[in-house]
């Protein structure tokens, strides 16, 4: 069981990931869009954990085509719902950082 994890930090790409190893989970790290949106067109995932702000860019188009998939996701980041919402569009989960990034990969999957 795979979890997406969007993130440009390599410090909180790399603790995600491990957390979510702890799990049980294949954890599989993205740094940028293009990246996540490959992996998401080749490849089923049970979750995915997105950061709002990468390096300039958004997350946006990820969570569009999770969604697509019917694929469960979140936010993770240090921008509020509000922020998120108004930029996307989208009523997604926002998680703010610092956090937990193995009790959120659990949450996800449970919502399946």
């Amino acid at each position: 069981m795979s979890i997406l994890i969007l993130e440009d930090d390599p410090f909180i790409s790399i603790d995600a990931c491990e957390a979510i190893a702890e799990l049980g989970f294949e954890a599989i790290p993205a740094y940028d869009c293009a990246t996540a949106v490959g992996f998401i067109q080749t490849q089923a995932c049970k979750g995915a954990l997105l950061d709002f702000d990468l390096n300039g860019d958004n997350s946006i188009e990820v969570a569009r085509l999770l969604e697509a998939h019917e694929t469960p996701y979140c936010f993770v980041t240090g921008r509020s719902i509000e922020e998120i919402v108004e930029a996307s569009g989208l009523q997604a989960t926002v998680y703010t950082k610092p956090a937990n990034y193995a009790e959120i990969a659990r949450a996800l999957v449970a919502r399946q």
